[in-house]
C-alpha cells in the first residue's frame, strides 16, 4: 500500500494528467466558439491538429533523451506553466498563423515535456506488484478530473453569457488550472524520492552456520 504522502502525490500527478490537455482539446468543448471567434474553418482547426500531431510524434523521440535526466520538478512545472501562458495568449484571439504556432507548441509542452515524464513520475511510486494497480486509479482518475473541469469550463462559458467574453473566460479558466497545478508540483515534487524497493522474499528454514 501507498503512505498517504504518495496517495497525497498520486492525486496531484492526476490532477495533472487531467488537467494539462484540456487546452490543446479546445475544440472539444469549444468547437463553434473557435470558429466563430478565431475565425477558423473546418480544414484550418483540423490543419492546427495535424501540426499538433506531427510535433507530438517527433517530441516523444526527442523525450527518450532527456526524460531521465532533467530534474522532473523543474520539466513538470515548466510545461504546465508554459501550456497555461500559451492559453493566456489564445485569449487575445490570434490569427491562423497564431493558432498553428499555440498549436505546435502545446506539442512540445504537453507531450514531449510533460507526459513521459508523467508516466515516470507515476511508476516511481509503487513497485512492481502496485504498477497494474496504480496506474488504472491513474487513467480513472484522469478521466474523472478531466469530466469535471470540461463542465465547469462550460459552466464558466454560461456563466459569462456564452459570447465572445464567455469563450475567454473558458480559456482563462483552462489556464489558470494548469498553472495553478504546475506552481504546486514545482514545490511539492522531489526529484531526490528513491525508486520503490523491490521486496525479497526470504526462505523458508533457518540458516545453518558451520560448526
Amino acid at each position: 500500500m501507498l503512505t498517504k504522502k504518495k496517495w497525497a502525490l498520486f492525486s496531484l500527478l492526476t490532477l495533472c494528467g487531467g488537467t494539462i490537455y484540456k487546452l490543446p482539446s479546445l475544440k472539444d468543448a469549444f468547437y463553434i466558439p473557435m470558429q466563430e471567434y478565431f475565425h477558423l474553418t473546418n480544414g484550418q482547426i483540423g490543419n492546427a491538429m495535424s501540426v499538433n500531431s506531427f510535433v507530438t510524434t517527433v517530441g516523444f523521440f526527442l523525450s527518450i533523451y532527456f526524460a531521465d535526466k532533467l530534474p522532473r520538478r523543474y520539466t513538470m512545472s515548466f510545461s504546465l506553466i508554459a501550456t497555461g501562458l500559451l492559453g493566456v495568449y489564445l485569449t487575445t484571439m490570434p490569427g491562423y498563423w497564431g493558432i498553428l504556432f499555440v498549436w505546435a507548441l502545446f506539442g512540445v509542452t504537453c507531450d514531449m515535456m510533460n507526459w513521459p515524464v508523467l508516466l515516470k513520475s507515476v511508476s516511481r511510486l509503487g513497485n512492481s506488484e502496485q504498477q497494474g494497480r496504480l496506474f488504472g486509479f491513474f487513467e480513472t482518475g484522469r478521466g474523472i478530473v478531466d469530466t469535471v473541469v470540461a463542465f465547469s469550463a462550460l459552466a464558466v462559458f454560461t456563466w459569462f453569457g456564452s459570447g465572445l467574453l464567455g469563450f475567454k473566460a473558458g480559456i482563462w479558466f483552462y489556464s489558470l488550472i494548469v498553472i495553478a497545478v504546475g506552481i504546486i508540483i514545482f514545490f511539492v515534487l522531489n526529484d531526490k524520492e528513491e525508486a520503490p524497493s523491490v521486496e525479497v522474499k526470504k526462505e523458508d528454514g533457518a540458516s545453518k552456520t558451520p560448526v
